[in-house]
């Protein structure tokens, strides 16, 4: 599990008996700015998340690169933390590290060298979190963190810093002084120190199912794959499950529909179509209406909706609601 840094939820908690004593018309400037942090750190670890899973996604791209090393975006001092998991997001989604994004946040860290100790200042003083997850950014970026640039005038890196922070027993502490083990810190310090940044490729089982994404129905014919469906007529609501088996990457509204008349869970989803044949608008579900009139609407997945005809291309995952209207 990835622990937000103790200095930064300090941080944070901070800012609300500041808010509430000030709680005046108008003013929400500290609420606002804690709800915008909260918002980037999302984005970060939602861009993290989805740069190890392979679906990275470039809004979010967005967020992070305009964030990272950015003290103006908050109105308020930027972090050691923060900058590295959002140097860390970058990389990851293919960021070069001479982009300009990543150059200044990386200036930014080194301007909080101490010069003593090698730590990376914080707001709340020099601690283990925040310089882990400094140096996981720059680990995940490629850069040295024992390079000639975070190499104090004293000879001191932001490495020396973290195992100055390690106890006797093994385990690290957060602030600089005392004795007190630190699961969090320790965490931290152990990725950073092996060279790792936020994430790490999910161990490959030696044996049993295994979940796969998918992004086409299987083509096998015996390979079937369930789509949500909800048809809504005349004041009846019908929500069921229909497994397909379309031999192809698509299917069709039609085949859906059809498969269901043949079986659904629950069953009775779906007991009648028209027109039985060929692609153009669908006139008739479940006997209704009568007459028979095109104004049956399909939205899939929450999109607008269009009128739906047997031919309408249906992927799998979708979830389909047919409505007439």
């Amino acid at each position: 599990m990835m622990a937000v840094p103790e200095a930064m939820m300090e941080n944070r908690r901070s800012s609300l008996p500041v808010f509430s004593r000030n709680r005046q018309a108008g003013d929400r400037t500290e609420l606002a700015l804690l709800a915008i942090a909260f918002l980037v750190l999302a984005s970060v670890f939602a861009l993290l998340f989805s740069v190890t899973t392979g679906a990275s996604d470039a809004s979010i791209l967005d967020v992070v690169r305009n964030m990272a090393g950015n003290e103006t975006a908050l109105k308020r001092p930027s972090e050691p933390d923060l900058t590295g998991a959002a140097m860390a997001a970058l990389c990851g989604a293919g960021v070069a590290n001479t982009d300009t994004t990543i150059v200044k946040a990386k200036a930014y860290l080194v301007g909080l060298l101490e010069s003593a100790t090698g730590a990376f200042g914080s707001e709340f003083g020099a601690n283990t979190d925040s310089s882990s997850w400094a140096v996981q950014g720059l680990n995940a970026c490629g850069i040295n963190p024992q390079g000639t640039e975070f190499t104090t005038g004293a000879g001191k890196t932001p490495i020396d810093f973290l195992i100055s922070q390690q106890l006797a027993s093994g385990a690290f502490r957060y602030g600089t002084s005392g004795t007190v083990a630190n699961q969090y810190s320790s965490q931290d310090a152990v990725r950073a120190l092996a060279g790792a940044g936020f994430t790490a490729a999910p161990p490959t089982p030696k044996a049993g199912e295994k979940w796969a994404a998918a992004t086409s129905f299987a083509t096998g014919a015996s390979e079937s794959d369930p789509l949500a469906l909800v048809i809504e007529y005349g004041g009846t609501l019908k929500v069921c499950s229909v497994s397909v088996a379309p031999e192809a990457t698509t299917t069709t509204l039609a085949t859906v529909l059809e498969t269901a008349m043949t079986g659904s869970t629950p069953s009775g989803c779906v007991s009648g179509l028209q027109p039985t044949t060929g692609t153009g608008a669908i006139t008739q579900v479940n006997g209704y209406p009568e007459p028979k009139v095109a104004a049956w609407n399909v939205s899939i997945d929450g999109a607008t909706a269009v009128q739906a005809k047997r031919s309408t291309a249906i992927h799998v995952g979708d979830t389909i609601y047919l409505k007439f209207e």
